[in-house]
């Protein structure tokens, strides 16, 4: 009798054995015990906790929407019906008086931006977040769509001297929360001027304005921001003034905080001038001077990039981040740059006396391998120099695998994709990418990939259901770059099919073009986290069909 009960896992937690150079949970179902199934996760046995994220495709006005399936209510054919679109609504005002008065307040019209940030309620760790703007306020009332979950909201008036408000708690869809803003003479006013240094020498002390180390006073556009501890925004993001000068308008909720920060930062991102945080106490004077401190004069770096042959590694994108001179929390990370047809590059940065992390991440192709090296730009002859300038590339890991198929053999024609979950060193700003290949007539594959964490997917086709391992791969401790990792055994599958409907305008119609994501929710460490089981998109009739890991057939 074929199993009916899906094979979900059970989490037991990672495994941190080592075999040779990659670290792994499992490798097959063989090495679980008896009724187990082997994911990225570690062995786990068939059982509940699925939960199915259904989107609402071509219909726009449905957001992600969460399935919780009990136990054994997940048959061959399981259908999901998305009810009406969630909402938030409420009223957008603004207070007459100094203090809040619910009888003293009118509508406020002027357009209002509203972010909602959080996550599902029934997937632990799955995200969400949704932005929209009010620009037509219907008499005061607004209404935005939001996916299933718990979400902090902001909303961030396009007027400057407006300050943003919070809400107080986290909200659900359904919620009502009206946005109230101060009057003028209930938000306070901060006035300050954020300067680069103070001349001493000088009867009085005169501040040293920050154009003065900039070519021709062009000064790059530095803009300042108050913010809680949790970095929830008390203020608008403001345009220092050429003279430094400044005016912040606080949101009411800063007179209840103790601890402030004022981030004073580039406009553009990777400009030539630092980022820094400066700590505030309430009560916040009236006014206050700010100094970045003598971070130095902005040049240029050059360096080149190499691989282990000595060849240039062209297209390879680098950036440079680190603390500066100046003081306090003082930071700096430059623009990307791309190495040319020779490997050389050029990095527009500020001197440290500190070290910098330069981060080079090559093309996916390129033998070089991603590298992060602790580099200094000091001033020498009014320039900077980089040190060192050439910049050794290490060998990407030539990963060799092959894969079975459930009952045996090689499985051939298996896309296997390799996705990093953690590169040391690497920044979001630049991203390693998947790496791709297809299993030969033997089931064996290779692929060149760096050092790391990656997520190992083995996608089989339609009847098979998706498969994933997690290879923690180190670099050999010497002779050649080529790291074996364990054979995989794919999973039996089950069929799911069924349909996606939707309410519209009160009518049940086809939800065409939905997505479905499974996850099992389960223990991880300790700790609830949402395993992704596969993906499915319906049809232009709203059918789809899922092939979800099972236990073997008994004989």
């Amino acid at each position: 009798m074929r199993a009916l009960l899906l094979g979900l896992l059970l989490l037991l937690g990672a495994c941190t054995q080592s075999v040779g150079a990659p670290l792994v949970a499992c490798v097959g179902d063989d090495e679980c015990a008896a009724g187990q199934l082997c994911f990225a996760e570690g062995c786990g046995e068939p059982g509940t906790g699925i939960v199915v994220e259904v989107t609402g495709g071509t219909l726009s006005t449905y957001l992600a929407s969460d399935f919780a399936i009990e136990n054994g209510t997940l048959t061959r054919e399981h259908d999901f019906e998305l009810s009406e679109p969630l909402k938030l609504s409420g009223q957008v005002l603004r207070e007459l008086t100094p203090e809040p008065n619910p009888l003293r307040r009118v509508q406020y019209t002027e357009p209002v931006s509203v972010r909602a940030e959080g996550e599902s309620v029934l997937l632990p760790g799955i995200k969400r977040a949704v932005q929209a703007r009010l620009e037509d306020v219907d008499n005061g009332f607004y209404s935005m769509r939001l996916p299933s979950g718990t979400f902090r909201l902001t909303a961030l008036p396009a007027a400057a001297t407006v300050p943003p408000i919070s809400s107080a708690s986290l909200l659900e869809p359904g919620a009502e929360w009206d946005i109230i803003f101060p009057s003028e003479e209930g938000a306070k006013v901060l006035q300050g001027q954020l300067v680069k240094t103070t001349d001493t020498a000088l009867v009085p002390p005169e501040p040293v304005l920050l154009s003065t180390d900039y070519a021709n006073g062009a000064v790059p556009a530095v803009e300042v921001q108050l913010l809680a501890a949790d970095s929830t925004p008390l203020s608008q993001r403001v345009e220092v003034r050429s003279t430094g000068e400044f005016s912040l308008t606080l949101s009411p909720e800063a007179r209840r905080l103790e601890q402030l920060i004022l981030v004073a930062a580039p406009r553009d991102p990777g400009a030539s001038i630092p980022t820094k945080r400066f700590p505030l106490s309430m009560p916040l004077p009236p006014a206050i001077s700010l100094e970045y401190g003598d971070f130095g004069r902005p040049g240029e770096g050059t360096g080149t990039g190499v691989a282990s042959t000595g060849a240039a590694v062209a297209g390879a994108q680098v950036l440079l981040s680190g603390a500066v001179r100046g003081g306090g929390d003082t930071t700096f990370r430059s623009k990307v740059a791309l190495t040319g047809d020779d490997g050389a590059f050029t990095l527009s940065a500020l001197p440290s006396n500190e070290q910098f992390t330069l981060h080079v991440v090559p093309p996916r192709m390129s033998r070089a391998s991603v590298t992060w090296a602790g580099v200094t730009l000091s001033e020498r002859d009014g320039a900077l120099v980089l040190s060192p300038s050439t910049i050794a590339l290490s060998d990407r890991l030539q990963v060799r695998g092959a894969v079975h198929m459930p009952g045996g053999g090689p499985a051939s024609g298996v896309t296997v994709r390799a996705t990093p979950e953690q590169s040391p060193g690497a920044l979001s700003s630049l991203p390693v990418e998947p790496v791709d290949t297809v299993t030969d007539g033997s089931g064996a594959y290779q692929l060149p990939l760096d050092a790391g964490r990656w997520r190992f997917e083995f996608i089989a086709g339609a009847q098979l259901p998706l498969s994933s391992r997690l290879f923690t791969i180190n670099a050999p401790t010497e002779g050649a770059a080529q790291v074996e990792v364990p054979e995989v055994t794919l999973s039996h599958g089950l069929t799911v099919t069924g349909r996606v409907r939707a309410t519209v305008a009160s009518k049940l119609s086809e939800a065409a073009y939905s997505q479905l994501r499974f996850f099992s929710v389960r223990t991880l460490e300790g700790k609830q986290s949402s395993i992704l089981l596969g993906t499915a998109i319906a049809d232009e009739r709203g059918a789809y069909k899922m092939v979800l890991p099972a236990a073997p057939p008994t004989p």
